[in-house]
């Protein structure tokens, strides 16, 4: 995969999934096999179906995201991101109350 590629994908991973929740591009983002590794290695998601759960989850518990990718490093089939990103707490985390 190019550079431009990735660094095309990384913003759309930043910008429809996790800064507009855009269900709809989770087919085009994320592979059918996908995991993500929570807290101390623990699998937290699996699968495109568990994502959606999750990004719906993230949606609502944090509202005014916006996150800015500042390096996007690419080789062969691999990436990886420098970013920093910020949001607004509504609470449903751990049951840690948002001070709203």
């Amino acid at each position: 995969m190019a550079v431009a590629e990735h660094e095309h994908k990384v913003g759309r991973w930043y910008e429809d999934l996790f800064t507009r929740g855009d269900l709809d591009a989770v087919d085009d983002l994320i592979a059918p096999d996908f995991v993500a590794h929570g807290q101390g290695g623990t699998e937290a998601t699996r699968g495109r179906v568990a994502f959606r759960e999750w990004l719906r989850w993230y949606t609502s518990a944090f509202s005014e995201r916006e996150w800015d990718v500042h390096d996007v490093i690419s080789e062969g089939e691999k990436a990886v991101v420098r970013y920093s990103g910020w949001a607004t707490y509504r609470g449903g985390l751990l049951g840690i109350p948002s001070e709203d």
